[in-house]
């Protein structure tokens, strides 16, 4: 029975567009040999080793691997190892860091002895605590190597493995590849140097635009190369060079014919073996002494060369579209070659014969690719910084903002913060909904996928992992959790910071209603727990932007410009409908938890369209990412990416949350009318009159007794009274119980487009005063909410 190749294929072509990258290629590779794969740039090389690695599957053609039909992207079988396009290693982790994490994936995992051994076997063990980013080419070829011996490979797949290696380097690792063969385990290698796979390979394929120009032993590819270059140095070069053209069948390759560097002692001629050695004859004949007499390049080389500079004729197929009657069958078949790693080639999967299958791969669970994406993660410095950064810098900040005099009053709450603790971590989220949060999903979410592209990583990735869907689960998590990390220190901080620097005082709502300590913590806790919605969301869309622009550094400042572009519109006088539709509203709509009655409805909507958002900008990004083609990096298409799967879909998103919004409700206008602010204006002079009293220590008195009342009208030449503006001039009348006359106020309000409005007096001074509260620090007006 015939043994179990190792590699078999047989009329493997693949395609990217329409360009031919390989043309029905054949490929044998038996057990425990190293196989070499040389061609010159462009002829497919790197191609045929991602189909070895299952980084893609063929478009034609049969391949196995190991004894198993290669029939989907991922899907090599169990003990195929290596890395094409160089080593793909994480310069923030030390080496040591880079092989254990990679050994957390393994199934039932690696053992520390087995990440020391493999670092043992490369010869890295005294640099195994040194961070990678100090390595030199060599050092991470060969820690690349490292982490493929982490698996005990039975085929072996790499590409340059001498690529920066220096002699000694080169040395140590065609040691450890000749011990492999050794022992069993099956090489295939690629490599531009004649002398690495002379030392290394006892078979070659030579591949020539995308076709096998040759394949088989080493010996007998040097054997079809008849006639070569000689370098003849003798004591008389010109008696020596007139004797050599008297030679039959050998020729004087002249200066201009030759690009080996000229010497005035060197004769260069052209000849095979028996007329060489005819010209030695002569030449001692004559008395010329014989120095020196090499060959110009090896007979591997030569025999390589003769064999890829021939030019094809033009009619060659290897240049032209793929017309195969697989192809010819769909018009989209060039764009379903680009689809590998979702759906399965049409391809004879059939097994050859002798075919002894190995294990079927088995993917990484999320958990595992998880902890390997947090590791990646938290390793950068600047996410350990950015950490500290919100453990600490909000506390310290509301800590030192309790030290001045002067009161960031242009917030919210800012105006409070010495008079409660729970203040403080309101005016940080107001300050982070603006700019903390989008900065923050930006460096982490914005960064997650392009972090892999600027390093190269993919391909290394995938094969670790063997699923994209996982990968991609994987790395959202992750950003996830960091984010919520962020989120969270931010809000403990503020917290600590507040209550350290003034304690548990009551908080002065927005409608000027108290609010006692628990109710505080509550709608601050929870008033957090809304801002996660949006942030999400531009977590959600920073992920798009790290898929779709890849390595682009335009990913990172995504979310940053969607929060700004956001914060722009809510500043604006637009519809209602138009700012509930945008995922940052949620950002400012928990400022209803703080009013009575408390404005629910508007926050709610926020929360559901920034959930809608994550949700749609995820499902997007996941879409992105499986349709990328990682055999073949140097066509990133990211520009058509984002318009098609990026900006013109969530237009679309926008433009329906508008309308479902504008249908389900008044969501046309600017949502100020005259109604809504009489109502609010008469409820916070209530609450406001009320909380005076009782700082005065007068008798208490209801609402009801109270009866306040507001008639808003807008100002000159406006006969519309709704929308935003600074025109808006208010008359609040009260009762006092046992006085009988009506007691009246006259107030100019400055309305904004989201709803908030300040209420300055417009009559006497001891009117102005019921908008004044006793503070420790003296008197401080109160802001009107709506």
């Amino acid at each position: 029975m015939e043994t179990t190749a190792a590699v078999r294929g047989h009329g493997i072509t693949k395609c990217f567009g329409d360009v031919v990258a390989l043309d029905r290629v054949d490929l044998h590779v038996a057990p425990g040999q190293i196989h070499g794969l040389v061609g010159p740039n462009g002829a497919g090389k790197t191609t045929l080793l991602g189909l070895l690695l299952g980084l893609a599957v063929a478009d034609e053609g049969r391949l196995e691997i190991l004894g198993s039909p290669m029939g989907r992207a991922l899907a090599a079988p169990e003990g195929i190892a290596g890395f094409v396009d160089g080593p793909g290693l994480y310069p923030t982790l030390t080496a040591k860091q880079n092989l254990t994490a990679l050994a957390g994936l393994r199934r039932g995992g690696v053992r520390a002895a087995g990440v020391d051994e493999a670092l043992e076997q490369v010869g890295l063990t005294e640099v195994a605590d040194d961070k990678v980013r100090g390595f030199s080419l060599g050092m991470r070829q060969r820690l690349g190597l490292a982490a493929a011996l982490l698996t005990k490979p039975r085929l072996l797949v790499l590409d340059e493995p001498s690529n920066g290696l220096d002699p000694a380097g080169k040395r140590h690792v065609h040691g450890v590849l000749s011990r492999l063969a050794a022992d069993g385990a099956t090489v295939v290698l690629s490599s531009h140097r004649m002398d690495d796979l002379e030392a290394l390979c006892s078979e070659v394929t030579i591949l020539s635009t995308g076709r096998v120009v040759f394949s088989g032993p080493l010996a007998k590819l040097s054997a079809e190369n008849r006639e070569l270059d000689y370098r003849v140095r003798t004591s008389d070069p010109e008696t020596a060079r007139r004797v050599a053209r008297e030679v039959a069948g050998l020729s004087v390759v002249e200066a201009f014919e030759t690009p080996v560097r000229q010497d005035p002692e060197v004769v260069v001629v052209r000849a095979p073996v028996p007329a060489l050695d005819e010209l030695v004859v002569r030449l001692v004949g004559a008395g010329i002494a014989v120095r020196e007499l090499a060959p110009v390049v090896s007979p591997l080389e030569a025999a390589f060369l003769a064999l890829t500079e021939q030019q094809p004729d033009e009619s060659d197929e290897a240049t032209r579209p793929a017309e195969s009657a697989e192809s010819a069958e769909s018009a989209e078949s060039a764009e379903a070659r680009e689809q590998d790693s979702r759906r399965p080639a049409t391809l004879d999967q059939s097994p050859l014969a002798g075919a002894r299958p190995a294990a079927p791969p088995s993917p990484v669970p999320v958990g595992r690719a998880y902890r390997f994406e947090l590791v990646k993660l938290f390793s950068p410095w600047r996410v350990r910084l950015l950490i500290l950064a919100c453990l600490l810098g909000p506390g310290l900040a509301v800590a030192a903002i309790k030290q001045q005099a002067t009161l960031p009053s242009d917030t919210l709450f800012g105006r409070w913060m010495h008079a409660s603790g729970w203040s403080g971590p309101l005016v940080v989220l107001g300050f982070a909904g603006t700019w903390a949060l989008p900065l923050l999903t930006s460096l982490v979410a914005g960064d997650v996928f392009a972090a892999e592209d600027r390093l190269g990583t993919w391909r290394h990735l995938l094969v670790a992992v063997r699923s994209p869907r996982r990968i991609f689960a994987a790395k959202a998590l992750a950003a996830a959790t960091v984010i919520l990390l962020l989120v969270a220190g931010l809000a403990a901080s503020g917290l600590a910071g507040g209550l350290l620097a003034v304690g548990d005082k009551p908080l002065i709502g927005l409608d000027g209603h108290p609010l006692s300590g628990g109710d505080a913590a509550g709608k601050v806790l929870l008033a957090w727990v809304c801002a996660l919605a949006p942030t999400l969301a531009l977590a959600a869309i920073g992920l798009l932007g790290s898929v779709a622009l890849g390595r682009s550094p335009m990913g990172l400042l995504v979310p940053v410009v969607a929060a700004l572009a956001m914060q722009l519109a809510q500043m604006l006088p637009l519809p209602v409908a138009v700012r509930l539709a945008l995922p940052g509203y949620a950002f400012i709509s928990w400022n209803g938890l703080f009013t009575a009655p408390q404005q629910l409805s508007p926050l709610l909507i926020g929360v559901a369209v920034s959930l809608v958002w994550a949700v749609v900008a995820t499902a997007l990004a996941y879409l992105v990412f499986l349709r990328r083609d990682f055999t073949n990096l140097t066509v990133d298409s990211a520009g058509r990416r984002t318009l098609t799967f990026g900006v013109a879909p969530l237009a679309g998103l926008f433009a329906a949350t508008v309308g479902v919004l504008a249908v389900a409700g008044a969501g046309t206008g600017s949502g100020i009318t005259q109604e809504k602010l009489q109502k609010s204006l008469a409820a916070d002079f209530a609450h406001l009159y009320r909380l005076q009293e009782a700082e005065l220590h007068r008798p208490p008195i209801t609402e009801a007794q109270l009866a306040a009342g507001a008639a808003c009208t807008k100002g000159d030449g406006l006969a519309a009274p709704e929308g935003p503006g600074n025109d808006w001039r208010c008359v609040v009348t009260w009762h006092v119980p046992g006085v009988a006359i009506t007691g009246q106020a006259v107030y100019q309000l400055d309305v904004t487009a989201n709803g908030r409005y300040l209420a300055d007096g417009d009559g006497p001074k001891e009117v102005n005063g019921y908008f004044l509260l006793k503070t420790p620090d003296g008197d401080a007006p109160n802001p009107l909410w709506q």
